[in-house]
């Protein structure tokens, strides 16, 4: 395959064409825009057709299949988590919060990027394992529970260095805005569970494990003959997006 072909096959793609094309419209000030009701819609409807194949995947499969790729994924979220949260410390010079914050969405995997990547892969006729939205769903919390973790004891020991520097017993207008920073692992992890982008994903794999292929006949025609479609329409927004932000990368330098 000679480098015109691979560019062909790599960008001149409806996926991305049409991702050229928002920000296209966006820089030549365009009034296009996808109505906000369609916006909130795509990312749903997105994440219950991969979540609905997942689910019939696992089916397939099995469960003790997909155990070894589900631990080495979370091995690996941990990772990029602790690995980026090094390197923006050190080399970026954030502070550990910030650090801390970013490097969990190093670790964690976006729903939607996941459909799109996902998506490619199928236009391109490159199989993937259908249970790797089942993998997908545990990433999710795994580097933001892990980043609050790691925050918490940062703070706790700024706590205590704060407390022993004083010996009065009280404590310090420093000492009470850290203790409001703290927050209950049991309180993010519910958040990330109940999310809805979890939620959707969660239940469409039940659902899709539950119904088989067999069930999954009457809806094909919605949750897959369509899935490209949607996939389209939604890059146009993020065409239009990120047409509307490049002004702030200049203003950044």
């Amino acid at each position: 395959m000679d480098i015109l072909q691979l560019i062909q096959s790599n960008l001149l793609t409806p996926i991305v064409l049409f991702f050229l094309f928002g920000i296209i419209a966006a820089r030549i000030k365009s009034d296009l825009k996808i109505p906000q009701a369609i916006s909130e819609f795509l990312p749903i409807y997105l994440l219950a057709a991969i979540g609905l194949h997942g689910g019939i995947q696992m089916r397939t499969t099995g469960f003790e299949n997909m155990l070894v790729p589900m631990l080495v994924a979370i091995a690996l979220s941990l990772l990029f988590t602790l690995n980026h949260y090094q390197i923006l410390r050190k080399l970026g010079k954030f502070n550990i919060f910030d650090s801390y914050a970013l490097a969990s969405t190093y670790g964690a995997v976006g729903a939607v990027t996941f459909s799109v990547g996902l998506s490619f892969l199928k236009n391109q006729g490159v199989t993937s394992e259908g249970y790797l939205a089942a993998v997908l769903a545990v990433l999710e919390p795994v580097a933001f529970i892990l980043a609050i973790f790691l925050t918490n004891m940062a703070v706790s020991k700024q706590i205590n260095a704060k407390k022993q520097s004083f010996t009065t017993g009280s404590k310090s207008d420093i000492d009470v805005g850290l203790n409001e920073t703290k927050v209950k692992l049991s309180k993010i992890l519910r958040e990330s569970v109940t999310g809805k982008a979890i939620v959707i994903l969660l239940g469409s794999i039940v659902i899709g494990y539950i119904i088989g292929k067999e069930g999954f006949g009457p809806i094909k025609i919605v949750f897959d003959d369509l899935f490209t479609g949607a996939i389209v329409i939604f890059m146009i927004e993020m065409g239009i997006i990120a047409g509307q932000r490049l002004d702030d990368l200049k203003k950044v330098g």
